[in-house]
């Protein structure tokens, strides 16, 4: 497919490269990305995958936004937040995981609480807690396993190198989390609200 577009006049502008599972297309002021699918039988797609050796893996969008919104709704919108804030976190420091692994932990974690009307910085607080150990090594955790496929985990891109450098990011904001809880406790409200914008890039919310 890359080398298709590559020879299309249409496109010789345009830098033109693979991103895992797209080639991506980039104009000067957006890019396109454009990702082969074939529709399965039972449901869903299967999408190739150019990490580890080269494979294809199954991928259900419409079921996976209807599981989304479900946990969104029965936790009154606090997962989309909650997804746009670590979201921010991760652009913000050079984008140490994957947006959709990202995203895929952060449904889990707040699908699985206990207490639904958990405040958000407490859920932001018990999340990066746990990120560090969830990025070390590649094991079959329930918390990067796909949501509509439980057979497909979504940390398979990540080699050694990049599991260590994401640990370190996610340490630093575990750190920084706490300390803005401890100033919050303190009532220095302010300083708090200003150790969130280091992690975030922008307030809380």
């Amino acid at each position: 497919m890359k080398q298709v577009i590559e020879n299309d006049p249409r496109y010789k502008k345009s830098n033109v490269s693979i991103a895992r599972n797209a080639v991506v297309i980039e104009y000067r002021d957006m890019k396109v990305d454009v990702v082969p699918a074939f529709e399965r039988a039972s449901g869903g797609y299967i999408i190739p995958d150019t990490h580890s050796g080269g494979r294809w893996v199954k991928t259900n969008p419409r079921r996976y936004k209807q599981m989304f919104e479900a946990v969104n709704q029965s936790r009154n919108g606090k997962l989309e937040r909650f997804v746009r804030n670590v979201k921010s976190w991760n652009e913000k420091h050079g984008k140490p995981y994957g947006s959709y692994h990202l995203e895929v932990m952060a449904y889990h974690h707040v699908r699985n609480q206990m207490d639904k009307n958990k405040p958000l910085n407490e859920t932001a607080e018990e999340f990066f807690d746990g990120l560090p150990e969830n990025t070390q090594s590649k094991r079959k955790l329930d918390v990067v396993r796909d949501p509509v496929y439980s057979d497909e985990t979504v940390d398979g891109y990540m080699n050694r190198e990049d599991r260590q450098n994401a640990r370190k990011e996610a340490q630093k904001a575990q750190e920084k989390i706490k300390e803005a809880r401890r100033l919050e406790r303190a009532g220095k409200t302010d300083e708090a609200k200003a150790k969130l914008k280091e992690v975030y890039g922008r307030s809380f919310d």
